[in-house]
């Protein structure tokens, strides 16, 4: 079994949906009326990408993935 639990239709969706946060994030950020733009890092985009997997990871691979968006966090 894999890390990823999903029928191949959402896999293509997820996979759209991470294209589409990780190359839109600069213009996100830039929209978003934020006093501090380093508050956005690209260690957020990060994070936010690894949230949209979060539904489809198998259970042996959840406390890992967890630890990886803290570390996100963390940099951020």
């Amino acid at each position: 079994m894999g890390v990823i639990v999903a029928e191949d239709e959402q896999i293509d969706i997820l996979a759209l949906h991470i294209v589409f946060t990780a190359t839109c994030w600069c213009t996100f950020v830039k929209l978003m009326p934020v006093k501090d733009p380093a508050a956005m890092a690209s260690g957020l985009a990060a994070y936010h990408v690894l949230t949209l997997l979060d539904p489809y990871l198998a259970a042996d691979a959840r406390h890992d993935m967890n630890d990886l968006r803290g570390k996100k966090l963390r940099q951020h």
